[in-house]
């Protein structure tokens, strides 16, 4: 083999060589994230959660804005309210746990491809910006979060997201961030006023209302309710009492409203007034009215069947000292004198707890009130006219069927045998006794006249007067009998 061709070959070798180095560089450059994260990198490993002052929420057509002033998180769409606090942990918590699953390189151009149009009115196609800021108002963090990369045949699930300091780079992330939403009432607290151990309740309506009001009592909790000034012709209805029992234990709102916002939608001309008491001191007055439009739509994001605007206010009549029992020892003294001071510092701080709501109105549903809102003929209806139980007198009739009079036994008269002679004269003297039979059923009918009629309008004591007219005189007839056959 000639200098020349081995020259050559080895020519051809290095230029194999330097092409596989090319497409080896090559193929490097394409598979090489667009930034320095790797994949299985906690995204917000350093974000400063302790600084953070607000969040904001920006949707396709609604926004929520979170802000915290002395450890207590609020809600700045509905002036303040307290907020769900434990759905915006959860929130933060799934936000600083997202891993990196893909990385793209995509620009801005590309961010409705990613459920990240910002011109887009549809939430799916819109996405969420998320700022987060400090007590100084300065941004700490912004971001995008977009559509489930699930859509996308991804073998992983979770959600795009897109860093504001990083234009050109998308991340796929394993989190779907369930708690994620600009609907305002969701961001609410759900904690409410719960009322247990009630002693009374009163409605009352105002003048014209198609329902009256009305007051039920009960001395302890383990009796029932007992409706006060019932009329003998009502009768209460236990069902419609024992669901008084545990009334608004664990009530739900729909929304908040300032005093203004509930003015404008209730029926001023309709406001019901409701007071509880309880037997631990505390006393619940509300005062709630339905809504002026019956359409379920009331605002955007918010739809009910139907529902009344309340008013909440809480109160407590609590007792300054405990009322000792009779012959009470000093250790029994001792146990239930803690055992008052216990209860009165639960209820003192239940009381702070739900003394803050009186600053709201709060929309509720129809049925979170529907065992309440009921007038008095609700809980005591009427008794029917045949239910009724009158006093009546029986007047009796000469009838067949009438009861026969009670018969009067009398001892037997013996009366001494006449003398034999004045025996004959008696029956010399007395004419024959001749009877026609004719003759006698025409007499018993002529003395025996039809009486039915007169009875009818007799007084009670001329009947009584008859009867014992009538007795007499059987028991006159009936001596003559006995005379005639002695014993």
């Amino acid at each position: 083999m000639s200098k020349r061709l081995v020259t050559i070959l080895w020519g051809i070798v290095g230029l194999l060589a330097a092409f596989t180095l090319i497409v080896k560089s090559s193929q490097n450059d394409n598979n090489s994230a667009p930034t320095e994260r790797e994949q299985g990198e906690v995204i917000f490993k350093n974000l400063p959660l302790a600084k953070i002052a607000s969040m904001k929420i920006e949707g396709a057509s609604e926004t929520v804005t979170i802000t915290k002033e002395e450890d207590q998180w609020s809600l700045q769409e509905r002036n303040g309210y307290e907020i769900d606090f434990p759905k915006l942990t959860r929130f933060l918590r799934s936000l600083t746990e997202a891993a990196i699953a893909q990385s793209r390189k995509a620009g801005p151009a590309f961010d409705n491809r990613f459920g990240m149009d910002s011109k887009s009115d549809i939430q799916e196609e819109h996405g969420y910006k998320l700022t987060f800021q400090d007590a100084q108002g300065e941004n700490i963090q912004t971001l995008t979060i977009g559509k489930s990369i699930a859509a996308q045949g991804a073998r992983v699930t979770g959600k795009y997201l897109r860093l504001g300091n990083e234009k050109d780079a998308v991340y796929a992330v394993n989190e779907n961030f369930p708690d994620l939403t600009t609907k305002v009432t969701d961001w609410l607290s759900k904690e409410f006023i719960a009322i247990d151990g009630i002693q009374s309740i009163q409605l009352e309506t105002p003048k014209g209302d198609i329902i009256n009001g009305w007051s039920v009592a009960r001395n302890t909790e383990d009796s029932e309710f007992a409706i006060l000034e019932l009329t003998a012709n009502r009768e209460p209805q236990s069902d419609k009492l024992s669901a008084l029992k545990n009334i608004l234990s664990a009530p739900q709102f729909e929304d908040v409203l300032t005093e203004e916002e509930a003015k404008e939608k209730r029926d001023e001309e309709k406001v019901r007034k409701i007071t509880i008491s309880t037997f631990d001191g505390l006393v619940y007055n509300l005062e709630y009215a339905p809504l002026k439009s019956k359409s379920s739509e009331l605002e955007e994001g918010v739809s009910i069947s139907s529902g009344f605007v309340m008013k909440v206010d809480v109160s407590a009549n609590l007792p300054s000292e405990r009322t000792a029992a009779e012959d009470e020892t000093e250790e029994e003294a001792k146990a239930a004198e803690a055992e008052f001071l216990a209860k009165q510092e639960e209820v003192k701080k239940k009381l702070a707890r739900e003394q803050p709501y009186s600053s709201y109105y709060y929309l509720v549903a129809d049925y979170t009130l529907s065992a309440l809102n009921i007038g008095k003929d609700a809980l005591a209806k009427p008794v029917a006219k045949s239910d009724l139980v009158a006093p009546t007198i029986a007047t009796p009739r000469p009838s067949p069927l009438a009861p026969a009079a009670p018969v009067v036994t009398t001892p037997p008269v013996v009366i001494p045998p006449a003398p034999a002679a004045q025996q004959v004269v008696e029956a010399e003297e007395a004419p024959p006794a001749t009877h026609n039979a004719e003759d006698s059923e025409n007499s018993d009918q002529s003395e025996e006249p039809n009486n039915s009629d007169a009875l009818n309008v007799l007084s009670e004591e001329d009947i009584e007067r008859i009867m014992k007219d009538t007795l007499e005189s059987e028991i006159q007839e009936a001596a003559p009998d006995s005379e005639e056959n002695p014993g």
